[in-house]
């Protein structure tokens, strides 16, 4: 299945890497995911006339994927809703720092999951059981933590 993560705000945090999303896009591949980036940005912008004009301190996608050798589909929007390219490509789910992205997503029956950095939305619900969302970890044994409706295990959130 497709997994897509947002780049401004969820990978990109300010021309550094968020290490808590690179470990989740590889655990999602380990576990048998496809990965991929869908971002709103226009891909005419990632281009050097264009930023070393515009934007000289621009973050590029890709240069900042290949930083950490991750070679995932890029989708630009440009500026369209990530849902209407996640229905092209197949995508059920979406790590999103944008509300509005995550409840359109949500809107279509897929999962949107909300990134956040500056809080730790996270709640941890120590009497569910079954499976991971993310992985399909055990959750007997690894214990659960629920977010947005969403079932993760400590491992899939680097918290313990």
């Amino acid at each position: 299945m497709l997994v897509a993560f947002d780049f401004d705000g969820t990978i990109n945090l300010d021309g550094e890497w968020n290490r808590d999303i690179l470990k989740l896009m590889v655990r999602l591949s380990v576990h048998g995911h496809d990965v991929c980036v869908v971002t709103t940005r226009n891909p005419a912008h990632e281009e050097e006339s264009w930023y070393a004009i515009h934007e000289p301190q621009r973050v590029i996608v890709r240069d900042l994927l290949a930083s950490e050798n991750v070679d995932v589909p890029v989708y630009y929007t440009c500026h369209a809703p990530k849902v209407d390219t996640m229905a092209v490509i197949g995508a059920y789910r979406l790590y999103d720092d944008d509300p509005f992205e995550i409840e359109t997503v949500r809107e279509v029956n897929k999962q949107g999951i909300s990134v956040r950095h500056h809080d730790k939305a996270w709640v941890r619900a120590p009497g569910l059981l079954g499976a991971c969302d993310v992985c399909g970890h055990d959750l007997y044994l690894t214990g659960v933590y629920e977010m947005n409706n969403q079932r993760l295990c400590a491992c899939c959130l680097n918290i313990i």
